[in-house]
């Protein structure tokens, strides 16, 4: 790729708008050439690269800083701490993701029983269901299985 882009060019073959490269550029972690004669950002493979590289750990949750913060490390070890940081994190978003679900199951299940379904008040099943106490065994979270409510 001899072609130098602009940054429409860049947006969109990137999927991404103009305003976010320009905020990349801002943090400086991507920083592209200027066109002598008339002072526009160019693009090159080296930039392409550094900015996908940016919007794949951008999925991750990774923050701004802490990516500008890996491509200015040599070693590359942040750059897998940063993965595995995020994969940890991503871990825990998950756990509780079943966690709420397992909740919004007992919920709808003591919903329709016999003994909590005399009001369909959502305020008065909520208010009966947080009464009881009922603990999340994180056992039963980490293997995905909704309680067992017989």
């Amino acid at each position: 790729m001899n072609k130098k882009l602009t940054i429409g060019e860049m947006a969109r073959f990137l999927n991404i708008s103009t305003h976010q490269i320009r905020y990349y550029e801002e943090k400086g972690v991507i920083t592209p050439e200027k066109n002598a004669e008339n002072g526009y950002r160019q693009y090159g493979l080296k930039e392409v690269y550094t900015l996908s590289h940016i919007l794949l750990l951008r999925n991750f949750n990774i923050s701004v800083p802490d990516i500008k913060r890996s491509f200015e490390d040599e070693s590359g070890s942040s750059f897998f701490n940063l993965l595995m940081t995020s994969s940890d994190g991503l871990q825990r978003q998950i756990d509780e993701l079943i966690l709420l679900k397992q909740k919004t199951e007992l919920i709808r299940t003591l919903a329709i029983r016999p003994d909590f379904s005399a009001t369909k008040q959502p305020s008065v099943v909520f208010r009966r269901v947080t009464s009881l106490s009922i603990s999340f065994n994180p056992v039963l979270v980490k293997r995905n299985r909704l309680l067992n409510l017989s």
